[in-house]
Order: structure tokens, then C-alpha cells, then sequence
């Protein structure tokens, strides 16, 4: 029996489908970087390393993701003045 794997967002819980417009965020360092999905073969494969990979359905997950990550950046740190 084959094993069907689905993409889900991480901001909404939405599954991908075919004509979607999807974004990966990849963290690293307190670095996000934000890219158009592209489906390697083993997509579907997760390993440990690749827990830093989130998925979003679309520029309005993505962002809400990004906004968040702000957020917290803001509140460890003092503003300072230019």
C-alpha cells in the first residue's frame, strides 16, 4: 500500500494542493529565510535536521510567521534610538 503524504501549513493547518502558492521558511541562527516551495523528490521524507523547515500556504501565513519572529526579537532586546 503506498504511503500519501500532505503538506500542511504551519500557520493555519491548511493542505497543500495542486494550484497553491506555498512558502518555506528555513531558520538558522535567529536567521529566517523565506522562498517559494519547490518539491524535491523526497519531500516527504522529514528528518531531524530538517525540523527547522516550516511551511505556509500562502504570503499571509508567511508573514504572520515573520511578524511573530519580530515580535520576539524586539522583546529580547532594547529599541534603540538612530
Amino acid at each position: 500500500m503506498p504511503i500519501v503524504s500532505h503538506i500542511v501549513c504551519d500557520g493555519c493547518q491548511n493542505i497543500k494542493k495542486e494550484t497553491n502558492h506555498w512558502y518555506t521558511i528555513q531558520r538558522e541562527n535567529k536567521r529566517h529565510c523565506i522562498e517559494p516551495l519547490a518539491l524535491p523528490a523526497d519531500w516527504a521524507i522529514k528528518t531531524l535536521h530538517d525540523s527547522a523547515i516550516e511551511y505556509f500556504c500562502g504570503r499571509s501565513c508567511a508573514l504572520e510567521a515573520l511578524t511573530k519572529w519580530m515580535e520576539s526579537l524586539s522583546r529580547q532586546q532594547p529599541e534603540r534610538e538612530c
